[in-house]
């Protein structure tokens, strides 16, 4: 800002993903770009023969998708406020709980979180007739979610039932899918992982649509696990006896982990000096294809040549697996036994990861309730994934440091997997966890407890998992201290005013408005609720450090810190700010101020700018 002008303003709504995908293609295209806007011609010329043309072409489509792609250009208005008194050591927790529709949330994450995750695993609603869906309101998207939890005047229900006799049985749950996987591949590092739960019912278009958001290149695998023992009485035909995991990486190669706890099928049957268990793999190979740089001789240290087998040298197949440069350099791995020669195969810790998820150590259906049963003595929720399956999916994806997100959170299985997880290895990594507040049933076990909605389940089950880690005592495997809680959010209207004027052109209205307008925040409006808003729409995180400063004269003035990113910001919602005040907090160019603007008259404001970053509400 230049002397004398108004600073920035504090963004109100969220950034559409649209529009830094848009400022990417720019700086990738600028000859693409006219007057500031997109020359589809232009971009067509610019990428040649990479742009398919034609009448005709493969696409997927469903009805609604031109709805549900355009609810992702719709900013939300909503914010997330904390509430410090549900959650568990929220001033140093760095563990998210989030409480609301789970598309709102992923917009608000979208800036704080855009490349920052490493796995995302989600157990969605399944398409089976009876469960439910969300039906997305593409005019006001945060409107339904208000009404569901009493925040608006009239009473509703965001959740819908969608019965196979409507015509929109599949468009109606791909509708409410394809926006929320849209965000999730935004959040994910470029060595991100995303598993998707799904039966039978929807697997086919699921694989469908993360082909479309994903690209069909970044299938991993499609896991298959074992859900249940026995039983399949009721089955009609053939029992059903496992659900599908897909898993899809932001890009290729996806950067997993050996499988720890699986049981080596080698025997490694010999020993080297240093005590080192390992078996005996043939150099040669016949299933690689023949190469003829790659069939060479080699001579052994027993004076004998020793060349590539061929059953019939007429017809050669087979080679060996090192090239000559290789079997130079590591010559003293290899063990010659006439006729053949053998590399060493060193016994490894764990193996790599299998698609078939078929013992026991996965768990079953009846373990994802023996689970919660444990921590409530009752069955408070009907269905829920094992610990162990997704404390598998965690070991596989995960480093010790790395950020695991679940926005369908339900009761919460996720962040009790990675909490297990991090007491094993001495991780420290941290969940993200999103849950609408479903009621429970009036009748249910969940409702005796107290438990009025899914999402309240899904907090208690936390705090009592940090309890039971707690009593079990002991430093986690690595020594480091583990997280000791979470901050809970609530999805919420904004603290800062929308123009309240209609377009009726007519004057007294307008000056009406314009005077309600004067104060850029509600009424009861609360400062931390400001605060995270702020952070949220300027890209910090909702972990970071909150502290009130001292010495700032008569101002009240508070700095988020996102240790993470090194990067903080100074908020004073104060309707005056004080030149001593602005003075005693020493900022620097790089350092960001945001106040009131009426706050500041134009020379002070133009005297901070020129300071530090400064913005306005």
């Amino acid at each position: 800002m230049s002397p004398g002008g108004r600073p920035e303003r504090v963004r109100r709504q969220s950034t559409p993903p649209a529009q830094e995908r848009l400022e990417s293609l720019r700086a990738l295209f600028p000859e693409a770009f006219r007057e500031g806007r997109l020359d589809l011609e232009r971009l067509r010329e610019a990428l040649g023969e990479a742009v398919e043309a034609g009448p005709e072409r493969y696409a997927f489509t469903w009805a609604g998708k031109g709805e549900a792609i355009r609810l992702l250009r719709v900013p939300t208005r909503a914010s997330l406020a904390p509430a410090p008194e549900a959650s568990v050591g929220f001033e140093t927790a760095r563990n998210l709980l989030i409480e609301g529709d789970n598309l709102e949330a992923l917009k608000l994450l979208y800036k704080a979180c855009a490349g920052r995750v490493k796995m995302i695993y989600i157990d969605p609603p399944y398409n089976t007739g009876g469960e439910f869906v969300y039906p997305d309101d593409y005019a006001d998207p945060l409107g339904p979610y208000l009404q569901l939890t009493g925040q608006s005047d009239q009473q509703g229900n965001l959740l819908t039932s969608n019965p196979e006799t409507s015509g929109r049985f599949h468009s109606a749950w791909l509708s409410m899918m394809y926006p929320r996987l849209f965000l999730a591949r935004q959040l994910l590092r470029d060595d991100g992982i995303i598993f998707v739960s799904i039966d039978e019912h929807e697997r086919h278009n699921l694989q469908l649509l993360l082909n479309e958001i994903f690209g069909e290149e970044n299938l991993v695998a499609d896991l298959i696990w074992k859900k249940k023992s026995g039983g399949g009485s009721d089955a009609k035909e053939i029992v059903v006896d496992h659900e599908y995991i897909l898993a899809y990486a932001r890009s290729r190669p996806a950067a997993l982990f050996p499988d720890r706890g699986a049981t080596a099928a080698t025997r490694y049957n010999r020993t080297d000096e240093e005590g080192r268990r390992y078996s005996l793999d043939r150099l040669d190979k016949p299933s690689l294809g023949y190469q003829e740089s790659l069939d060479f001789p080699i001579e052994g240290p027993d004076g004998r040549t020793y060349r590539v087998p061929h059953a019939d040298p007429r017809r050669k197949v087979a080679r060996w697996r090192w090239s000559r440069k290789r079997v130079e350099e590591r010559r003293g791995e290899l063990v010659f036994r006439w006729p053949h020669v053998y590399t060493r195969n060193y016994e490894k810790e764990g193996s790599r990861p299998r698609s078939l998820l078929v013992d026991r150590r996965f768990g079953r259906t009846r373990t994802g309730k023996t689970d919660l049963t444990a921590l409530f003595g009752a069955e408070v929720l009907e269905r829920a994934k094992p610990v162990r399956l997704v404390k598998h999916l965690c070991a596989i994806a995960t480093g010790p440091e790395d950020i695991v997100l679940d926005f369908f959170a339900g009761s919460g299985t996720t962040g009790q997997a990675v909490m297990e997880l991090n007491r094993e290895d001495g991780g420290r990594r941290r969940w993200v966890l999103v849950q609408l507040p479903e009621p429970t049933g009036q009748k249910s076990a969940a409702k005796a407890e107290g438990l009025g909605t899914i999402a309240e389940i899904c907090a208690e089950r936390l705090r009592r998992g940090m309890a039971r880690l707690r009593e079990k005592g002991g430093p986690p495997a690595g020594g480091e201290a583990e997280d000791p809680g979470f901050r809970l959010f609530r999805l919420a209207e904004s603290s800062f005013r929308s123009w309240p004027a209609r377009e009726t052109g007519d004057p007294e209205e307008y000056e009406s408005a314009l005077e309600r307008f004067v104060d850029p925040l509600v009424d009861g409006w609360q400062p931390m609720d400001v605060l995270f808003e702020v952070a949220l729409k300027e890209g910090f995180g909702l972990d970071g450090r909150v502290t009130r400063l001292d010495g700032t004269g008569e101002n009240t003035v508070y700095r988020l810190t996102d240790e993470e990113r090194d990067q903080s910001f100074h908020l004073c919602l104060d309707s005056e700010v004080k030149a001593e005040s602005l003075r005693s907090l020493g900022l620097g160019r790089d350092d960001l101020l945001v106040c009131r603007d009426a706050a500041l008259t134009d020379e002070a404001a133009a005297n901070a700018a020129m300071t530090c970053r400064l913005k306005t509400l």
